[in-house]
C-alpha cells in the first residue's frame, strides 16, 4: 500500500516539508530588497542582469503577450460565429477562448511580476554559482579511487585516467545560462506559440525564467564516441550540497566511468575479480530481471560485463558510494525523492520500490532508498519492516557488504 511506503519514506527521508528540495533560499523569490544579501554582492548581479538580460526577457513577453492577443481575438469570433450559425457550442474552443481571457488580464502587472521573478531566479541562482567554484572533483575522486581499487597499480591507471581523459563539466556562469535559455525560449516560442498558448494556463502566462539552482539532479556520465575516456556532468544541486550529496552522486558517476575502465581491460585482474564479487551481488539484486541489456543501454553501454542483468550497471554505481561512504549517516537518495505541490506528501510516482517495466535501468528511487539505508546498517521502522517484507520475494534485499 501507497501509504505504507509513504510512511516509510518519511521515516527514513524526514518529513516532506523539510526535504531538501524545500529547502528556502536565502532570499525570497519576488523580494526586491533581498535584505539578507550584502549589498556589494548585489549590486553588480542587478546591473549585470538590468542591462544584459532584462531587454531578451521583455521582449519574450511582450511577443508572447501579442500573440495571444492575436489568438484570443481569432478563437473569441470562432465561438460567436458558431452561436451565430447556431450550432453546437465547442467546449474546448470556449475553454481556449477563456483561458486566454484570464491570461491576457492585467499584463502591465504581470509582465512586472514575470520580471522580478526572473530577476530573482538570476540573483539566487548567482551566488548559488559561487558554491560551484568550490566542488573538489580531485578530492572526490581520489577518495573514490582509494575505496573501491584494490591495487596501487590500478589506483595510478585510474588516477591518470580521471587527469587526462575525463572531462569534469560543472555548471556553468548563471548569465550564460540565463542568456541560452532565453535566446532558445524566444526562437521556440515564436515557431509554437499558438501549441503553447492553446494549452496555457493563466498563472504560468509569463514564467518564462528557470531556476536552475533549483533544477532535478542532473548527474550523468557518458563515454566519448570520438575519443577515449568520459565526460561526468555535475548537477548545480550537487554542487550546492557537495558534501551531503554532491559526494554520493558523483561517485555514482565515477562508478561509471570504473565500469567502463575494467571492460577495457585498463586495470589489473587482481582489482577487477575483487570489483566483480561486488558486482555479483548486484547483478542479484531483482530475483527476476532480463538478462539482457535494452533500449538506451543496449545501444550506448559499453559497461556491460560478464552475467550483467538490465539493473546491473546502475545499482553497482549505487554500491559504490554507499561502500565509500558508509559511515556517513546521512541517506543521499532520499535526494532524489519528489514533494507534492502542498508539501504533504512525497509523490507518488518517487515511492515505486519495484519495476521490471521501466525505461530506466536504474533502481526505482525508493528502492535506492531502502538499499541505501540496509548498506547503512539502519534500523527500519515496522512501516519500513513491512514493505521489505512485501518485496523481499521479489528483491534480494540482503546488503553486497
Amino acid at each position: 500500500p501507497v501509504d505504507m511506503i509513504q510512511q516509510c519514506a518519511i521515516d527514513l527521508c524526514g518529513p516532506p516539508n523539510k526535504h531538501i528540495s524545500t529547502t528556502p533560499p536565502r532570499a525570497l523569490l519576488n523580494n526586491e530588497n533581498f535584505h539578507d544579501v550584502p549589498a556589494t554582492s548585489l549590486a553588480p548581479l542587478l546591473h549585470t542582469f538590468e542591462t544584459e538580460l532584462q531587454p531578451l526577457v521583455q521582449q519574450i513577453m511582450e511577443q508572447r503577450f501579442k500573440t495571444a492577443t492575436d489568438l484570443y481575438n481569432i478563437t473569441k469570433q470562432n465561438n460567436a460565429r458558431i452561436k451565430e450559425q447556431e450550432r453546437p457550442a465547442d467546449p474546448e474552443l470556449l475553454e481556449k477562448e477563456e483561458k486566454l481571457r484570464l491570461a491576457l488580464e492585467n499584463p502591465v502587472e504581470k509582465i512586472f511580476q514575470g520580471l522580478q521573478e526572473c530577476k530573482s531566479f538570476f540573483v539566487l541562482d548567482s551566488l548559488a554559482f559561487q558554491q560551484v567554484q568550490d566542488f573538489n572533483s580531485r578530492l572526490h575522486a581520489e577518495r573514490f579511487l582509494q575505496k573501491v581499487i584494490a591495487s596501487s597499480e590500478s589506483q595510478n591507471t585510474f588516477r591518470d585516467h580521471f587527469l587526462n581523459e575525463t572531462d569534469v563539466d560543472l555548471p556553468q556562469n548563471p548569465i550564460e545560462n540565463f542568456r541560452g535559455f532565453l535566446d532558445n525560449k524566444k526562437t521556440i516560442d515564436m515557431e509554437q506559440d499558438n501549441l503553447y498558448l492553446s494549452q496555457i494556463k493563466d498563472e504560468s502566462f509569463f514564467d518564462i525564467c528557470p531556476s536552475f539552482r533549483d533544477m532535478d539532479i542532473g548527474d550523468s556520465a557518458t563515454s566519448w564516441n570520438t575519443k577515449p575516456g568520459y565526460l561526468v556532468e555535475v548537477s548545480f544541486f550537487s554542487c550546492q550540497f557537495p558534501d551531503r550529496h554532491g559526494k554520493h552522486f558523483f561517485a555514482h558517476e565515477l562508478g561509471h566511468v570504473l565500469s567502463y575502465q575494467f571492460k577495457q581491460n585498463k586495470l589489473s585482474s587482481e582489482s577487477y575479480a575483487q570489483y566483480m564479487k561486488l558486482r555479483t551481488c548486484a547483478q542479484n539484486l531483482y530475483k527476476q530481471d532480463d538478462t539482457e541489456p535494452k533500449g538506451w543501454y543496449k545501444v550506448f553501454s559499453k559497461t556491460h560485463h560478464a552475467h550483467d542483468r538490465y539493473h546491473t550497471e546502475e545499482y553497482m554505481a549505487d554500491l559504490l558510494p554507499y561502500l565509500i561512504y558508509k559511515d556517513d549517516p546521512n541517506i543521499s537518495e532520499c535526494a532524489l525523492l519528489y514533494v507534492n505541490s502542498s508539501k504533504s506528501a512525497y509523490k507518488e510516482s518517487s515511492l515505486e520500490v519495484f519495476n521490471l517495466n521501466t525505461d530506466t535501468s536504474h533502481p526505482p528511487v525508493m528502492l535506492r532508498v531502502l538499499m541505501e539505508a540496509i548498506h547503512k546498517r539502519k534500523k527500519f521502522s515496522r512501516s519500513c519492516q513491512k514493505v521489505i517484507e512485501t518485496y523481499k520475494d521479489r528483491i534480494n534485499f540482503t546488503p553486497c557488504f
